[in-house]
């Protein structure tokens, strides 16, 4: 969504309209490279493989996923502008009491963990490590 005036009355209307009167819930929302998230407390079907890939593909090709916010969005860009920019990077994950701090915090490092080079010993030696990027 596109929010025109960024008062807080305005972004918490947009929260709630995305999560409680959509067909589907939306419990991301994004404020240009800011990350808004209302914690379902339930599971829901956004964090499989498949949406990794997904995020993992578009930034391969230098692109990122458009009109869908998520931790895994955020990985990605962190990641991709760590490659491109060659300096650290850094993700800043806050909130109240109970607001899924943590659970956050795992989905991003998870993107990282499963889409980042792997490094080898020996002859195949062809991609280098997270850290060594």
């Amino acid at each position: 969504s596109m929010l025109v005036y960024l008062e807080m009355k305005n972004v918490l209307y947009n929260c709630e309209f995305r999560y409680n009167k959509m067909s589907r819930k939306y419990c991301y929302t994004s404020v240009s490279t800011i990350l808004l998230a209302i914690n379902p407390y339930e599971h829901l079907p956004i964090y499989g493989q498949d949406v990794i890939n997904e995020f993992h593909n578009a930034a391969k090709k230098g692109r990122q996923v458009v009109g869908r916010p998520h931790p895994y969005g955020v990985s990605a860009r962190a990641y991709m502008r760590m490659i491109q920019r060659k300096c650290n990077q850094s993700v800043i994950v806050c909130g109240e009491s109970g607001a899924g701090k943590t659970e956050t915090t795992k989905l991003l490092m998870r993107y990282l963990a499963m889409t980042a080079p792997i490094s080898t010993t020996g002859d195949n030696v062809n991609q280098s490590s997270i850290e060594e990027q």
